[in-house]
């Protein structure tokens, strides 16, 4: 039994909402995760909001991503479980698989997620969600289905939505995108999946889980450190799934096949065809050039530290604004955008802070990881001196010649001749201190500079933590390296 939910106003009939002149605090385009942390810390701020929803209310997470896909997951391991299990005591059986039913399932665990998760919360905080398209006319006008809605400050949180991928010959026949892959109501026989990324490794494990021989084109956890990655790819090859890594090139749909090729000239083929090659902002029609909203290369809506976009009283949080795709982050961003938006947080702006963020593959087993990987984490470059001794340069070079030219201090040294020989208070001798402030003063050479520009000479750009973050990155990694190990 499916569970509808009607969007409407909470607290406030809608055509005395409609008629409304006194502008809203904060419109919040969307009602996803981003647009109900928005929506939340805005009202407990004691602000006035109003969200707009054109489709369904709950946005990605629940309708379409995390919630659907992690409950077939659930039960396509459940199978598996059965399939591999090693205890001959304790026998398992496996039937044919219902999708249908499966499906049905799913679709009755989102709808009451939806309705106490989403509605419910709306009317506990009091604030409103309208139906409509929403679009902005001007640099200060937007519009809800041809209505002004005036606000004094408004929220870009429409999400994001599975790319299509410029491939000669996709169009030419069906193909499936994550969403209409949690649709379907048969296992298909054989399945392709294009791309590695986390959303294809998870549909490539389900399908082959429950039935389907299953072929992925891509690099697989692309993001993962590459001794997890490898671990995975060895649990895959266990699961019967063919690995191709390899980019898709072009796709062709003949004899009730689809037959994709590489750019090395493999050639893969099954009955029907998986595209999971990342996803795109949702801002078709909101009239971002009208209101003056900048986006990068890829469409993705520009914002600064405090979530603000080129125009200043519009804010965008969430998938749309290019953040990491996850729905804590969206969360994370919508409560910021919030914040700042409606001038609740105070005197300083507030940020989010990503470091040690977390993410997690929903594969068998699961690849979890915490903060940033080894291949962004670069070693500085040896001080001047140790250079000049590597590479036959003089120590102290004049101007004109390769590095840069060192200072002399004479009182400095004088200081440090006086130095010999003493000790400090815990009978330690300071010969020892310097020898730890040098080290200190070579861990931090390869900070960035204050401004962010181009590093000194000498120097190579490193993330702005310091080093000690690669000793807890290699701890992290050995703990997610256990974390992989399935036992049985």
């Amino acid at each position: 039994m499916l569970l509808a939910v009607a969007i409407r106003p909470a607290g406030r009939d809608l055509e005395a909402l409609m008629n409304d002149s006194e502008p809203v605090d904060l419109a919040v385009i969307g009602s996803g995760g981003a647009a109900m942390a928005a929506a939340i810390a805005a009202r407990q701020a004691g602000r006035t909001v109003t969200l707009i929803e054109h489709a369904t209310l709950g946005g990605t997470c629940v309708n379409v991503g995390c919630v659907p896909s992690k409950t077939l997951l659930a039960a396509a391991g459940a199978r598996h479980g059965a399939l591999a299990n090693p205890f001959s005591g304790a026998p398992t059986s496996v039937l044919e698989v219902d999708l249908a039913g499966l499906v049905e399932q799913k679709d009755e665990l989102v709808g009451r997620l939806r309705q106490g998760k989403y509605a419910a919360v709306a009317d506990a905080h009091g604030f409103d969600v309208r139906p409509g398209h929403a679009r902005f006319t001007g640099p200060d006008t937007l519009t809800v289905d041809g209505t002004p809605l005036p606000a004094r400050a408004y929220l870009i949180a429409t999400g994001a939505e599975p790319a299509r991928p410029a491939l000669p010959g996709l169009d030419d026949g069906d193909w499936l995108t994550s969403t209409t892959a949690m649709e379907q109501t048969e296992v298909p026989e054989s399945l392709v999946v294009i791309g590695g990324g986390y959303v294809g490794m998870e549909q490539a494990q389900l399908f082959a889980h429950l039935g389907s021989r299953v072929t992925l084109i891509g690099r697989p956890a692309p993001a993962a450190e590459p001794e997890l990655a490898e671990v995975l790819c060895a649990v895959f090859a266990d699961d019967g799934i063919t690995l191709v890594r390899d980019r898709a090139t072009a796709v062709e749909h003949t004899g009730g096949q689809v037959v994709v090729s590489t750019r090395s000239g493999q050639r893969a083929s099954g009955a029907r065809l998986l595209v999971a090659t990342g996803r795109v902002p949702r801002t078709v029609d909101l009239g971002l050039e009208a209101a003056g909203v900048a986006t990068d290369g890829r469409g993705f809506v520009v914002v600064d530290e405090h979530q603000r976009t080129s125009h200043p009283r519009i804010f965008a949080a969430g998938d749309v604004s290019g953040a990491p795709q996850y729905v804590y982050v969206a969360a994370a961003t919508g409560r910021v955008a919030a914040l700042n938006a409606t001038g609740a947080a105070g005197g300083r702006a507030a940020t989010v802070d990503y470091t040690g963020m977390p993410s997690v593959v929903f594969t068998r087993p699961q690849l979890a990881s915490a903060g940033l990987s080894r291949a962004p984490l670069r070693v500085p470059s040896p001080s001047p001196g140790r250079r000049a001794a590597r590479t036959g340069q003089p120590r102290h070079p004049r101007r004109g010649q390769a590095g840069r030219r060192r200072r002399h201090r004479p009182r400095a040294r004088r200081a440090r001749r006086r130095r010999r020989g003493r000790r400090d208070d815990a009978g330690r001798h300071l010969r020892d201190h310097r020898r730890n402030d040098r080290r200190r003063r070579r861990r931090h050479l390869g900070a960035l500079p204050d401004d962010g520009g181009v590093p000194a000479p000498g120097r190579r750009a490193v993330p702005q933590p310091d080093a000690h973050l690669l000793l807890c990155v290699r701890s992290a990694s050995t703990v997610r390296a256990l974390t992989v190990v399935d036992l049985p």
